[in-house]
Order: structure tokens, then C-alpha cells, then sequence
């Protein structure tokens, strides 16, 4: 009975002891199973978290990259959370906004600057540190045959003057401006004032401009300034000292001798006219080169305009024995000013009348030629021509290169002149001989008058000669 009791004790601590044992080991199983569920829930929240802010950053870090590469439409978010994100996000899109309003401006800043450059009627060369060229502009490269592109090149090379080269290394070594003259060789010879200055950035020097006016044009009028003076003084020169010789030799007694007073008197006369026609012609000339000419266009029968032209001229070739033909058709219609058109066709039979010699002809033909692109003269012979650089501010005339042609010719008899003078006939003052073109009366302008007058209505006046054959010039006219 005692030993059965005991058993009983010993099972019943047995089991008292494991029972504390899974007490034991349940409370340490539910205190790892709530561990690991706080810890789940903490890495679930953490990736929650985790999500909603790299998913922003990352569409932040993909505009940023846009921006780089240039693009400025991808739009920021503005509904990203937390807050930090979302403020960065505004600050991004206000950042693209700013730079794709400055880019924008420069871009537009930079085409204005290039349609200038392009347009602009001086030529810019610009170099940087080095000495090298950065840019240049049309007028630049046109201005001395430089083919695109220029960077990277010294400036000697395409300008091929020393000290323009050397003004610039100056100015680069000091900052100095410089201003410099030159010309260049060959065919045209062109003129140039040359400023050269320093590109400054920030008060630092970074290159220089060099800008170049051409002034070949001004070197040509004043040349054509003194060359005028000197040949209206010598004209005039020679007339007046015949009649002063004569007036001081009347003065001295020579008006008691009846003959040597008539001779006397009539060279004062013959010298007077030409003075007179002289001044005349100075006169047409100034008025025809004045910017307040009126060009007074209308249609009108070129035939009626020659006929008045010939009556003109008509007695001064009878005296000479010359027969004017005209073969110019009576329903040919041309436009232009009737008046200057009419005095361009005296002064060309004046001229042929002069150099034709007696008993000869003078013809005046008209002929159609076609399209101004095609421009030939009626019988195809090699011509020297003068296109009209500009037309003339009051002509409305159509253009040069529209519309049917006429070609107007008058035709000597004379000597002929040489190849190397046609270019130079049309100038002013201009004789191929002068003493014998004095000696016919002749004021060296009428050829520059017609000149003029065709010019005005924006047409072409040309020449063509054989030494010993006549001469013949002409010019056209749009038909109607």
C-alpha cells in the first residue's frame, strides 16, 4: 500500500514537472510567434513606406534625366507624399519650367543674332583666345571667297593681309582697339576700314571682333569725284582760253581789221556754243544721276520717238551729206519715259552723225529679242554690254529678266573703235581720240547720258565696234 502510494506521488511529480515544462516551452513559442509577427508587420510597413517614397524618386530622377538630355515636357508629380518628397517635386518642375523658359530665350537670342549677322552689310570675323577663328558671317566670307566652314582657321589665311593679322594679335595681347585700312589685290580691287576690337566676358578679355566696311564703292565715287573735277576744268579750260586769246587780241586793235575781227569773232562764237553745250549736258547729267528724277512711264510707239529724234539731227547730217535709215516698225509699243527715251536716241545719232563721215549713213533699227535671260543683240555679233547695277528709285518699269525685249541700235559708219575702249565709251568725259573728238564738238558726255537714261528705267545699253566698219549701240526695252 505504501509503495503504491508513493508511485503515485513520484507519477504525479512527473507529470507536475513536465506540465511546467510545456508551460514553459508554450510561453516561449507564443512569445516567438508575436515576435515574428511584430516583425512581419514591421517589414510590411517598412516595404509599404519603402514603395511610396522610391516610387516618386525614382519618376523625379527619370525628369531630371529628361532635363539633361533637353527634354522639358515630362511634368513632375505634384501629389507625391510625404511632404519633403512632394516639395522636392515642385522645386524639380519649377527647375524645368525657369530652364526651358532661359533655354528658349537663348535659342531665340541666338537665331536674332544669326538673321543679323547673316543680313548685316559688314563682315565679322570673330577669334577666340588663340587667335582662332569662332565665327564669321556671309557678307564676310562673300567679301573674300571664303567657303563655309571658317572655325578653326587663322584670320591670315582667309584675309591674306599682315597687318590686319597683326592688329589682331595686338588686340589680343592688349585689349587696345584698332582701326586699319586695306585693300585687296586682283579683279575688282576692293577697299576695307577695319575695326578691330576685344570680346570681353565678365571684364575678362575672351577674343576679338574684327568688323570690315567695305568702302570700295566710297573710293570709287571720290575717284569718280576728282576725275570729274579735272575733266569739266580741263573742258572748260580749253574753250574759255580761246576766248579770252580772242577777246584780248579784239581789245588790242584787232577790231580795225574787218577779216581778222570776223575770224576772231566767230571763234569766240564756236567756243561759246560748246561751252553752252557743255553746261547743258552737265546739267542733263546731274539731273539724270539726282535721286529726285521722275521716271514718268508709259506705253508709246518707239517709231514716233525716232522719227522726232532724226528730225533732231536732220540738219546737222544734211550739212555732212549723211542719209538717216530708219528701220524700226510703226506698230512696235514699248514702255518707258517718252522725253529721256527720245533724248537717248538724239544723243546716239548726234554721236553717229559726228564720227560718220561725210556722204555716209547712219541707220537706226529696232528689232525684237526675246526674253531679257536670252539677251542677244538682232544680229548675234559680240557685244559689250552694261547690265544697270540698280535701277534707278523712281523707275517702275518691269523688272530686268521679265517679259519680251526690244533692242534699239543705231549704227556709224565711222572709224570703228578699239576692243580694249568699248568698256570705257559710256564713261564720262571718256574719248578714244581726243583731239579729234574735240575737234568735232564733241562734250565726252553723251554716251554717259544714254547710260544714264537706260539705267533709269532699269535696262541694258551695250557697244560693239570693228576698227574700220562703224560702230553701233544700242539698248533695250520691255515690250508692251
Amino acid at each position: 500500500m505504501r509503495l503504491h502510494w508513493r508511485l503515485t506521488l513520484l507519477c504525479a511529480a512527473v507529470i507536475a514537472i513536465a506540465m511546467v515544462t510545456v508551460h514553459l516551452y508554450v510561453n516561449r513559442t507564443v512569445h516567438e510567434i508575436l515576435l515574428a509577427t511584430l516583425l512581419g508587420l514591421a517589414l510590411l510597413l517598412t516595404y509599404s513606406v519603402s514603395r511610396s517614397v522610391s516610387r516618386p524618386l525614382r519618376k523625379l530622377t527619370g525628369v531630371a534625366r529628361s532635363i539633361g538630355a533637353g527634354d522639358f515636357d515630362e511634368r513632375v508629380p505634384s501629389d507625391a507624399s510625404p511632404r519633403e518628397i512632394r516639395d522636392l517635386a515642385r522645386a524639380l518642375d519649377s527647375t524645368r519650367r525657369q530652364v526651358r523658359d532661359r533655354i528658349a530665350a537663348i535659342l531665340g537670342e541666338k537665331s536674332q543674332l544669326e538673321t543679323i549677322l547673316a543680313d548685316i552689310t559688314v563682315g565679322i570675323l570673330v577669334t577666340g583666345r588663340d587667335g582662332r577663328v569662332l565665327l564669321t558671317n556671309r557678307t564676310f566670307e562673300r567679301f573674300f571667297g571664303v567657303p563655309s566652314p571658317t572655325e578653326g582657321r587663322p584670320p591670315v589665311e582667309m584675309i591674306r593681309d599682315v597687318q590686319v593679322q597683326e592688329a589682331i594679335e595686338h588686340t589680343l595681347r592688349t585689349g587696345e582697339a584698332l582701326t586699319h585700312t586695306m585693300t585687296t589685290s586682283g579683279m575688282p580691287e576692293r577697299h576695307f576700314d577695319v575695326h578691330v576690337g576685344t570680346v570681353r566676358r565678365e571684364g575678362a578679355g575672351m577674343g576679338v571682333v574684327a568688323v570690315f566696311y567695305d568702302t570700295t564703292e566710297l573710293h570709287r565715287l571720290e575717284r569718280a569725284r576728282k576725275d570729274f573735277v579735272a575733266n569739266v576744268s580741263h573742258e572748260i579750260r580749253t574753250p574759255l582760253t580761246a576766248i579770252k586769246g580772242c577777246a584780248d587780241t579784239l581789245a588790242d586793235g584787232a577790231l580795225e581789221d574787218r577779216a581778222t575781227a570776223d575770224r576772231f569773232v566767230q571763234t569766240i562764237l564756236t567756243h561759246s556754243d560748246r561751252l553752252q553745250l557743255l553746261l547743258e549736258d552737265l546739267l542733263d547729267l546731274s539731273r539724270l544721276e539726282s535721286d529726285r528724277l521722275k521716271i514718268e512711264m508709259h506705253d508709246f510707239s518707239i517709231r514716233q520717238a525716232v522719227d522726232r529724234a532724226c528730225d533732231s539731227v536732220r540738219q546737222q547730217a544734211t550739212g555732212k551729206g549723211i542719209a538717216i535709215l530708219v528701220e524700226v516698225p510703226d506698230e512696235l509699243t514699248v514702255r518707258g519715259d517718252p522725253k529721256l527715251i527720245e533724248q537717248a536716241v538724239v544723243n546716239l545719232l548726234d554721236n553717229a552723225v559726228k564720227y560718220t563721215p561725210g556722204g555716209g549713213k547712219v541707220r537706226v533699227a529696232a528689232a525684237r529679242i526675246g526674253t531679257d535671260e536670252d539677251f542677244a543683240s538682232p544680229d548675234n555679233t559680240p557685244l559689250f554690254v552694261l547690265a544697270p547695277e540698280n535701277g534707278h528709285p523712281d523707275s517702275t518699269t518691269r523688272p530686268v529678266g521679265s517679259g519680251e525685249r526690244v533692242a534699239l541700235e543705231v549704227v556709224d559708219e565711222g572709224i570703228g573703235i578699239p576692243s580694249d575702249s568699248l568698256p570705257r565709251v559710256f564713261e564720262r568725259f571718256y574719248r578714244v581720240e581726243k583731239g579729234r573728238s574735240r575737234s568735232m564738238g564733241g562734250t565726252g558726255l553723251g554716251l554717259s547720258i544714254v547710260r544714264h537714261i537706260i539705267e533709269s528705267h532699269g535696262e541694258r545699253v551695250y557697244a560693239k565696234s570693228i576698227l574700220g566698219a562703224g560702230s553701233t549701240f544700242g539698248f533695250t526695252l520691255p515690250v508692251v
